[in-house]
This record gives structure tokens, C-alpha cells and sequence, in this order.
């Protein structure tokens, strides 16, 4: 395994500093306010969302138990089509994106279904306190138009 750890990115293991330490203790302390306002925003997107076209909404936003444990910065939606929709969308005005998490599988000479499904199949909607359900249900409209189902 020792093999796999070098193929990483130096970053990766990079120390923090002790101004960095500081920092990150100073923000902790609104850590408890922050996660109730993201929570908040996601809780707001989903009820946006439903009654619109549920196909679009990830199943784990239907559980109970991710509702109490997870914070949400973006709200993940199933497109099929990566590419198109992010166009489809920006044309519109609808910034979003895909993951930015880099697939390591492929480090290791080996394809992931899951990390390949997540970068072609699903788009990521930013959660910010300004937008609105009007905001959301274009979104899920767009989607809507523009798929074969």
C-alpha cells in the first residue's frame, strides 16, 4: 500500500500552519450556526423541488436520517447528461458544476462505476441564502424540457 500512498499529490500531506490552526479554531465557533443555515438552504431546495418532477431529487435527500447528520453546500441533481444540462442551464443564467473531486481510482490504473456515474450523470446546484424557490423550480423546468422522460 505504501505504493499507492506516493502516486498521491504532495498537497496532500502538506502540514498547517499554526496561523492555519488558528484560523480554523476561530471558525469553529460558528460552526453550529452555519450548518443549521446550510441545512436550511438544502430543506428549501428539496421542498422547491417537489411535486415538480421527483426523478430529479437523489434519494438520499429523502431520508430522515441524512437530514439530521449531513450539511449541504450544493444540492445534487440526476441529469444523465453532464455536459448538456451545465450548457442547457447556463444559457439560461444557471451557473452550476459537476464534482471537482479528482477520480483516484484512475491513480491506481482502476475505473470506479460510482466515481465515473457521479461525474457524467449528476450536476451540482450551489446553495446560497439569495436564491429563491423560483430559482430552483426553473431549474428543475429546464431539466424537465430538455430530457427524454
Amino acid at each position: 500500500r505504501k505504493n499507492e500512498t506516493n502516486k498521491l499529490p504532495k498537497y496532500y500531506f502538506e502540514s498547517i500552519s499554526e496561523i492555519q490552526s488558528k484560523a480554523m479554531l476561530e471558525q469553529l465557533h460558528n460552526l453550529d450556526d452555519l450548518i443549521s443555515k446550510r441545512r436550511g438552504m438544502a430543506n428549501y431546495a428539496l421542498n422547491s423541488f417537489r411535486g415538480l418532477y421527483e426523478k430529479f431529487i437523489s434519494e438520499r435527500y429523502n431520508s430522515n436520517e441524512s437530514k439530521r447528520y449531513e450539511v449541504f453546500w450544493q444540492f445534487v441533481i440526476k441529469v444523465g447528461n453532464t455536459q448538456k444540462f451545465k450548457e442547457i442551464l447556463f444559457l439560461n443564467g444557471i451557473e452550476t458544476g459537476i464534482t471537482n473531486l479528482p477520480d483516484l481510482s484512475k491513480t491506481y490504473g482502476k475505473e470506479k462505476i460510482n466515481s465515473k456515474i457521479l461525474l457524467t450523470n449528476y450536476i451540482f446546484i450551489p446553495l446560497h441564502g439569495y436564491l429563491n424557490e423560483k430559482y430552483f423550480k426553473k431549474i428543475i423546468k429546464l431539466i424537465k424540457a430538455n430530457s427524454k422522460t
